[in-house]
């Protein structure tokens, strides 16, 4: 309901404060460090709830006095970008920087250590300390609007060859990171 609101425009600044609940609430259901890694829902609640759903909108035809103000729209993208930055630095620590172990792991499964097959001495311990590093920079770039552009084009590298991977699970994983970063640039 809250995502057909959300494309539709109906109610969207309502549903959008809905979409925060929501998400508050997956803090007792799933914990902490999960809906901290998915703080990028609340970005796009604040961006929602700031900007509402645009000129095309059910809710700008019906109800043009629920148009919000020029001072809320301008919160808007930098909300936005907070909430996505945070949730990328969240990713670099919890997946690799802090957990090193488990992303080797994973690399086990997936070998993706492209500089191990081009004969460079990197360790898998090493590499997922780089892409934490890297994942960890571009998170920062994000939340704080420096290099954005150029951060945008560099972080579609990864996030594309990812696709080939993991396939449509992980399209449907990043396809709000892709909206985010698509506006940002």
């Amino acid at each position: 309901g809250v995502m057909l609101a959300l494309v539709y425009g109906s109610a969207t600044r309502l549903f959008a404060l809905l979409l925060a609940l929501m998400w508050g609430a997956g803090l007792f259901v799933v914990g902490l460090e999960e809906m901290l890694e998915a703080t990028h829902i609340l970005g796009f609640s604040a961006f929602f709830l700031c900007a509402g759903r645009g000129p095309l909108a059910v809710d700008r035809a019906l109800f043009p006095k629920w148009e919000p103000s020029a001072r809320l729209v301008r919160r808007a993208v930098p909300l936005l970008r907070v909430g996505v930055g945070v949730s990328l630095v969240v990713v670099a620590f919890t997946e690799k920087l802090l957990n090193v172990p488990m992303a080797v792991d994973f690399l086990g499964n997936y070998p993706m250590n492209i500089f191990a097959a081009l004969g460079l001495p990197l360790t898998d311990a090493q590499f997922v300390l780089m892409v934490g590093a890297v994942e960890l920079l571009i998170g920062l770039c994000v939340l704080s609007g420096v290099f954005l552009r150029d951060i945008i084009v560099i972080t579609w590298i990864p996030f594309n060859l990812t696709l080939g991977i993991f396939g449509p699970e992980e399209l449907i994983g990043h396809l709000p990171f892709y909206g985010a970063m698509a506006l940002f640039f």
